[in-house]
């Protein structure tokens, strides 16, 4: 059999019994029999990590018992170093195995009876710690210390889907920002759920390497759809190339739990033998990539001046995506570039500025408009067929401030060259990472009359998006607001596009004349942004409330909790335009971040509704500016004339913000004071413990 037949049939059955076939896999890619092993015949006191010199061993058939050290942890069970004549062999357990005592961990001496061949492993029956190792001269035995589980500095995780085989593994496609990546799979990487032939499914993969050079797989786990959050608490097992093994219940003895550099530990120190709350990416009939782990009770045997740390520590993602104009023709020059980038993501600009901007690590995106034109317009050109005519063979035009524009034909091929050279030229060297894209969509919705001839939504909407490939740059498009009466705009359907990265909401939840928006326009906003969130692109959500920041704290406290009621922390981009003396929108409410939502994320905000009738979401996990501040919740009551009950009485402080932007003296804090218990028509709160 070679070694690609037998990893196959190793993808293909369950957990426990895939543990057993890639440790047969790795005996056979080294092609040797057993565990080496040679012998220890050492005396006197046993120390964690060393060998019973003396150990009872006996085979009945199929039958062993054997004595010894775990000298290691492996996937799905131990190494038990039995010293002469049989040295180290594989043990493997699952839910049929009794173990009396702890859970094994690396230098316990146990006894182990079960199934197999010294040649190959032990599938062990039961498991039993000895209290005392059978020496030549009598002596105690060391306490034995839990293996601490290391945290793998260099492990990178990411997900997406499968975009194909290749060579040595497959390619993953991350979506935006990181795209296709290739993932090497060799036999020591574990394959929970398929393999590199299931084309299309979701796929998790943590390893070495980069997310835009390569990964080396340590394991892949493969999905139908994105995995859902999942809390699993349970006791650690067993550390592992990639993390470690959680035993939750029966039924799932040795759930992978696979560790990065980005997992916040909390409450303890993560060994063998701990219990552990997990939390993050994933399934307990799978594995979980937990972004937390809060150790709930001391280890038997703690290690010496180790003091647990209560809080986890900060994180990377120090506020919420943002957006913003800066620099170009609408945004401040009155600030240096590099004092908004600790707080701003996205910044619309001209290509006189775009390189110094781009440089500080904001991305930037340019102004575009290909669906209207007026005639003083670089994409105004004598080719009658990029404009839009009626069945008299009329140009259609709509007026905006006063002056003419023509409504272009999106399904002409001209208009396509046009837009792709025009806009070419028009940023030459300058870097942009994004075009945004005014006035797509439906024309209906935007009030044009006539139509033009022969025109269907179906038709126009494929034109749009064969000019939107044309762009020089991935596209933004502003078109999220034209509603389909009170549901999405068709617009959300074209979002995830070949070359369409996002799109814009404009006057999302707050603007000049609404600064608190209510009833089914509310509903219909939430209900974008989760659609645009579960196809993993960007969600603008563009306020248009020019207020001054300082007397609109209201509208900010509404806006940002309605945003974050139904946000995704990777995709979802906030852009305010509160009035402020820098000119920087960028608002310090932005710095907070709510992860590990309690209820995932539904199809429709309705799920969100609350038996008290406010709109209600519980975090986890929240950080402000980095630091963590404990969980929190987001309440909002979008009724226009009917109060309703607070919903969390259990949280006793709420976000307390004060003065303008970030970069004029704009302040955040989570030690506000109480939420009333009933809330105001149009009153929204964050609370805290």
């Amino acid at each position: 059999m070679n070694h690609r037949t037998f990893t196959l049939r190793c993808f293909r059955i369950s957990l426990i019994q895939r543990g057993a076939c890639l440790i047969a896999l790795a005996l056979l890619a080294a092609c040797g029999g057993g565990g080496g092993g040679g012998s220890n015949s050492a005396t006197g006191p046993l120390v964690p990590g060393s060998s019973l010199p003396d150990t009872t061993l006996s085979t009945s058939g199929t039958i062993i018992t054997a004595d010894g050290t775990i000298s290691g942890m492996i996937t799905g069970g131990f190494v038990l170093d039995t010293g002469y004549p049989h040295g180290k062999i594989h043990v493997l357990i699952g839910s049929g195995t009794t173990i009396s005592g702890p859970a094994p961990f690396v230098g316990e001496n146990v006894s182990v009876a079960g199934s197999g061949s010294w040649s190959t492993s032990i599938q062990a029956t039961s498991v039993s710690e000895l209290a005392t190792a059978t020496v030549a001269s009598p002596a105690p035995v060391a306490t034995a210390v839990p293996q601490t589980i290391p945290i793998p500095s260099t492990a990178v995780s990411t997900q997406g889907s499968d975009a194909g085989i290749r060579t040595g593994g497959f390619t993953l496609d991350q979506g935006y920002p990181n795209g296709k990546v290739p993932v090497s799979v060799t036999a020591s990487t574990v394959q929970i759920d398929g393999s590199p032939s299931s084309t299309g499914s979701h796929v998790q993969v943590t390893g070495t390497g980069s997310v835009h050079s390569g990964i080396a797989a340590s394991i892949v786990t493969y999905w139908s759809s994105a995995p859902p959050l999942t809390t699993a608490t349970g006791t650690i097992v067993a550390a592992t190339a990639y993390g470690f093994t959680l035993d939750v219940d029966a039924t799932h003895p040795a759930v992978p739990i696979v560790l990065n550099p980005t997992v916040v530990i909390a409450g303890g120190t993560l060994q063998v033998g701990s219990i552990a709350q997990v939390s993050g990416p994933g399934g307990i009939s799978e594995s979980i990539t937990p972004t937390q782990i809060v150790v709930t009770n001391p280890t038997p045997q703690p290690l010496p001046n180790v003091t647990p740390s209560p809080t986890p520590g900060p994180i990377a993602q120090t506020h919420v995506l943002t957006a913003d104009y800066l620099g170009g023709y609408y945004g401040t020059h009155s600030i240096a570039w590099s004092a908004a980038r600790p707080y701003l993501n996205w910044a619309s600009t001209n290509p006189t500025d775009a390189n110094a901007i781009a440089s500080t690590g904001i991305k930037t995106m340019y102004y575009t408009n290909p669906n209207r034109l007026q005639s003083n317009d670089p994409m105004y050109i004598s080719d009658e067929t990029i404009f839009a005519h009626d069945c008299n063979n009329n140009r259609i035009t709509t007026v905006y401030n006063g002056i003419t524009q023509y409504v272009t034909n999106v399904t002409s091929a001209s208009l396509a060259n046009d837009y792709h050279t025009t806009i070419s030229n028009e940023i030459g060297t300058a870097h942009f990472d994004a075009m945004f894209e005014d006035d797509t969509g439906p024309l209906g919705e935007y009030g044009i009359s006539p139509l033009p001839c022969g025109y269907t939504d179906s038709a126009w909407m494929t034109g749009a998006a064969a000019v939107a490939q044309a762009a020089p740059a991935p596209v933004i498009m502003n078109g999220l607001s034209l509603l389909n009466g009170h549901d999405p705009s068709p617009v959300v359907g074209m979002v995830n596009n070949a070359n369409t990265i996002g799109g814009n909401f404009e006057h999302c939840y707050s603007d000049d004349s609404t600064p608190e928006q209510s009833g089914w326009l509310w509903q219909a906003v939430e209900n974008t942004e989760l659609e645009v969130a579960a196809k993993h692109a960007l969600f603008v959500c563009m306020l248009r409330n020019t207020g001054t920041a300082t007397t609109e704290t209201a509208a900010r406290i509404y806006a940002t909790a309605s945003f974050l009621l139904t946000y995704d922390p990777k995709t979802s981009v906030i852009w305010t335009y509160f009035a402020t003396p820098s000119g920087l929108h960028v608002m310090p409410e932005s710095q907070l971040v709510a992860l590990n939502p309690k209820v995932a994320a539904p199809s429709s905000v309705a799920g969100l509704l609350t038996s008290s009738g406010a709109y209600g979401r519980e975090y986890n996990d929240c950080y402000i500016a980095g630091s963590f501040v404990g969980p929190c919740a987001v309440a909002v009551n979008p009724n226009n004339a009917q109060s309703v009950t607070f919903p969390y009485p259990q949280y006793h402080h709420t976000l307390a913000i004060a003065g303008s932007s970030v970069l004029d003296g704009g302040t955040v804090a989570a030690n506000g004071g109480a939420a009333p218990t009933t809330m105001a028509p149009l009153s929204a709160y964050i609370v805290f413990p």
